[in-house]
């Protein structure tokens, strides 16, 4: 394995969290190198701000295929003080993400930063999304409203829970949701595999 020091590619990441209340947590995240970005969210239900800023800053620095230097740009993610991931790595909680993180400290040479109030505000938008479309989804997974998943996956809801039943039945809506999620797998390795070979 190639050493921190040898690593040539130079990454900017940016990450926001978005406080929701009740314990609820959204984020917004990108990737980008030359012009490929690569964007990464996600709507998480009782969660702390560190969890959260854990999770997040293991997503996206595991994301990279080989060791790279990378700029990690928020306002909202601080950079992370040695001694406390130590301890957090001992945790119940926080342990997992802790020790990875270590691990990814290691391997990728991060420098720490606030980014600009235009990437900022993306972000931002990213996370709002992601709380969006994840409330969407916990009230199709909570209620069965085809309304909900209607709007989960970006579709006009019917007039009628009846009327979007008569035109399509909930099976054919949970493959449509399954391809759906497998594309989007498919367009976030592709676009790693192109970040970290650059």
């Amino acid at each position: 394995m190639q050493k921190t020091g040898e690593a040539q590619s130079v990454i900017q990441a940016r990450a926001e969290l978005l406080e929701l209340g009740g314990g609820s947590w959204a984020y917004g995240a990108s990737l980008s190198y030359r012009g490929h970005d690569k964007t990464f969210t996600a709507l998480n239900e009782r969660t702390s701000s560190q969890e959260l800023s854990l999770e997040v800053a293991v997503k996206l620095l595991s994301s990279l295929k080989r060791p790279c230097r990378v700029s990690f740009l928020s306002s909202s993610i601080q950079p992370p003080d040695r001694r406390w991931l130590e301890r957090a790595a001992t945790t119940l909680r926080m342990g997992k993400s802790a020790t990875e993180l270590i691990g990814l400290l290691r391997t990728h040479e991060v420098k720490w930063g606030k980014p600009h109030e235009e990437d900022e505000q993306k972000c931002l938008g990213l996370a709002a999304e992601a709380a969006t479309q994840g409330q969407h989804l916990l009230a199709f997974l909570e209620t069965g409203d085809e309304n909900a998943l209607q709007h989960f996956l970006g579709q006009q809801p019917a007039a009628s829970p009846a009327e979007t039943m008569a035109k399509t039945s909930f099976k054919s809506q949970y493959a449509l949701f399954g391809s759906t999620l497998s594309e989007q797998d498919k367009e976030t390795e592709t676009l790693c595999t192109e970040l970290s070979s650059l």
